[in-house]
């Protein structure tokens, strides 16, 4: 009888135990760490012009923090052109940045190459390059060398063989070490232009 009263009440202990088992959790706390926090706001607006052109990329007016504007060029979700001009038909986060001061040199090439198409004679050639790459991503390899993968090139030339010009964007993912790279043909007169119209209204949007 003993010991049937001392077994029964160890029963109903080690019930209790196992039936309500507490979870251990670590925690180390990080407050006395210095930390980096970033906070920043962004307001995008989608240029368009009267053309209503087929493209597979659009240029967005961007604003930082109230004072910081710029655009973007950004490739279409799916790579292919289309007439629609909604902010959320473009992939934001392939898009490349441009400062106004480049994009109105790009442009005012641009406006060059429209002006150049159909001027030149047989003996005459015209070639322009436009790149443009984040600087943290620009390798010194020498005094006067470096190297760098551009996010947007932009190549054309003309000569007595014609017109012909491509625009590459390029977007590379360091987390999975993989590069989307998107080709845009420019080897119509009005494509060029209509790029041109898009950047130029871009940069007067902040006038």
């Amino acid at each position: 009888m003993i010991n049937k009263l001392i077994i029964l009440p160890a029963i109903i202990f080690l019930f209790i135990l196992t039936g309500c088992s507490v979870t251990q959790y670590h925690y180390t706390s990080t407050a006395h760490v210095p930390h980096l926090a970033v906070s920043t706001e962004t307001v995008m607006n989608v240029m368009d012009n009267e053309e209503n052109s087929m493209r597979a990329y659009g240029v967005i007016a961007a604003v930082d923090e109230g004072t910081n504007n710029y655009l973007l060029i950004a490739p279409t979700r799916d790579g292919r052109a289309t007439t629609r001009n909604q902010i959320s038909n473009f992939n934001i986060t392939q898009a490349t940045y441009i400062d106004l001061e480049a994009a109105q040199e790009f442009s005012n090439a641009l406006n060059k190459i429209i002006t150049e198409w159909d001027n030149l004679r047989d003996d005459d050639g015209y070639f322009y390059e436009f790149a443009s790459t984040p600087e943290i991503e620009v390798e010194q390899l020498g005094d006067e060398l470096i190297s760098y993968a551009p996010s947007i090139r932009f190549f054309f030339n003309v000569t007595n063989e014609g017109s012909t010009g491509v625009m590459i964007i390029e977007h590379y993912n360091k987390r999975t070490n993989e590069a989307v790279i998107r080709r845009i043909d420019m080897n119509r007169k009005r494509n060029v232009e209509d790029l041109q119209s898009l950047l130029q209204q871009g940069i007067e949007y902040f006038n």
